[in-house]
Formats: structure tokens, sequence, C-alpha cells
């Protein structure tokens, strides 16, 4: 099998595998960002996209592969810069519907922040400067 047909194989596969569990977070398969994993819906989305994309990409591999003979340096290049914009576009969508979701959620009380022992706080960022400057002065 040569690498060309490995390569659509395997994106087609990821593609399938990633639509199959695209409805709840795995840990196993499917696009994982921080905001895949703050919200469902976020992490159905970006996979439902990642997938899409991945089939597809599979497919004109497939194609590319089947009727052309490339060298293995222009495959790979290729494929490395047609596999980026997956990465990047999975990410933005899940970001964009994380904090959509995050703006439609209503706001809990807001409490009044309480500073507590800001004196200690205030002796403790002193002593450093003061240090600081008898150094100074003393050389």
């Amino acid at each position: 099998m040569n690498y060309e047909l490995f390569l659509s194989l395997l994106m087609i596969f990821l593609g399938l595998a990633t639509l199959a569990v695209r409805n709840r977070p795995n840990p196993f398969i499917g696009v994982r960002f921080g905001y895949t994993y703050l919200s469902e819906e976020s992490w159905r989305k970006a996979n439902t996209f990642a997938g899409l994309y991945c089939l597809i990409l599979g497919f004109c591999f497939l194609a590319i592969s089947l009727s052309i003979d490339l060298p293995f340096q222009m495959v790979l290049m290729i494929y490395l810069v047609s596999v980026a914009p997956m990465a990047y576009f999975s990410y933005r969508i899940a970001k964009e519907t994380y904090e959509k979701e995050d703006l439609a959620t209503p706001v809990e009380e807001v409490k009044p922040m309480r500073v507590s022992g800001l004196r200690k706080v205030l002796i403790l960022e002193i002593i450093p400067i003061i240090l600081y400057a008898i150094a100074v002065a003393i050389t």
C-alpha cells in the first residue's frame, strides 16, 4: 500500500470516527481544545466541522493518489498544509460557540470584593523596596 492511499484512508477513517463520537466529549477521539471541554455545544460543533473536513480531505487525497503520482515530500507538504486550517477553524468555532453560550447565561448576583489583611501585604511589598534602597545607598 502506498503512502498516499494510506494517508487518504487514514483521513477518511478519522473523519468517520470524529463524526461518530461528536455528540459527547471523550478523551480519545475528536478535537480537544480548552473551549471544547467547557461546553458540550462547542465540542459538538467543532468536532462536526473537523469530521466533515477530514472526510472531504480524505476523499480529495484519495482522488489525487489514484490519478497523480507525486513525490513523498510533496504529498507530505500538501497533507500538513491542508490539515492546519482544520485545527485553526475548529478552534475558532469552539471559541465562538463557547463565548456565545457564556454570554447567554445570566449573571449571578455580584458580591462585593472584600480585602482582608491589606496591611500585611503592604508591609511585605515595602520591605524589598527599603532593602533595595539601602543597597543602592551603600554602593
